[in-house]
């Protein structure tokens, strides 16, 4: 029964959520889901991770639950981070830039490479496609290509080294690298954020029965209240769990499908291949 909070592996934070993990384990016990795993597992690839009928608790990005994911995996709730720019578990996108370049908002883009992280990422991809779509520049006048770089750090290391123009990286990646990677903001800006959109969901496989969800929300919503475990959630920016009714993906399926309807779909563009 895998366990991973992969989403935001960044190398500093690893031993946190290993230790949040440990942590969290007697509440989850305690409520009544045995044989837990002690370490955690990081993935390299999600899609097959996610897909395990066995899978106990992983975090996923909205998008793929209204698309690739639909009917395979099992919503067991929604953590509640602490940024700036964090509204409950929506979240957004700061849009950033080199510092030296001459766009200073959105429409000011032309012929633009763009770096996604993955075209499974509501962050860096879905709701990018979205706040392109409102600037109603055509997207073929916007960007000329698309490189995808698998990482939000990734993606910011091509900024800095220019070679690309623009990239999205949600708020909570951006204030754990202002935190603990700080060079890897150097030299870039911000020229806006999206619009909020929703953010992680923790989720289980298919197999998973539905009284060990409630056993798992149980664990997990103790868990966020015990005293004892306020300064290492504090260090990982988790302040809360919500679960939320399943028409909260509803606004994600909505925007996914304007998106490709008017013709803003960076992936469609072509792609840029950067050699490391």
């Amino acid at each position: 029964m895998p366990v991973s909070f992969a989403m935001y592996n960044q190398a500093p934070l690893l031993p946190l959520w290993q230790a949040w993990w440990q942590a969290v384990m007697p509440y989850i016990s305690a409520a009544g889901v045995t044989d837990l795993p002690q370490h955690l597992s990081w993935p390299e690839d999600y899609m097959a991770h996610w897909r395990q009928p066995e899978l106990l608790l992983s975090q996923v990005c909205a998008l793929p639950l209204v698309d690739e994911l639909k009917g395979q995996v099992q919503y067991v709730a929604s953590p509640v981070f602490s940024t700036a720019l964090q509204q409950g578990s929506d979240y957004c996108s700061l849009l950033l830039v080199a510092e030296e370049s001459a766009v200073e908002q959105l429409s000011d883009l032309r012929q633009a490479r763009v770096a996604i992280n993955d075209i499974s990422s509501q962050s860096g991809y879905g709701i990018l496609n979205h706040s392109l779509m409102q600037t109603g520049v055509a997207m073929d006048e916007l960007v000329a290509a698309c490189a995808i770089s698998g990482s939000h750090l990734q993606s910011m290391r091509w900024l800095q080294q220019g070679r690309v123009d623009l990239a999205a990286i949600d708020c909570i990646t951006y204030h754990f690298v202002g935190k603990h990677q700080p060079h890897l903001i150097a030299g870039l800006r911000s020229i806006g954020i999206t619009q909020p959109t929703l953010g992680h969901a923790w989720v289980t496989g298919m197999q998973t029965e539905p009284a060990t969800i409630a056993q798992l929300r149980t664990g997990l919503v103790r868990a966020m209240q015990a005293p004892e475990l306020a300064g290492l959630q504090s260090e990982l920016g988790l302040t809360g769990v919500q679960v939320l009714p399943e028409s909260a993906l509803d606004a994600t399926a909505l925007m996914q499908q304007q998106t490709r309807v008017a013709g803003y779909d960076i992936g469609q563009r072509p792609r840029l291949h950067i050699t490391p």
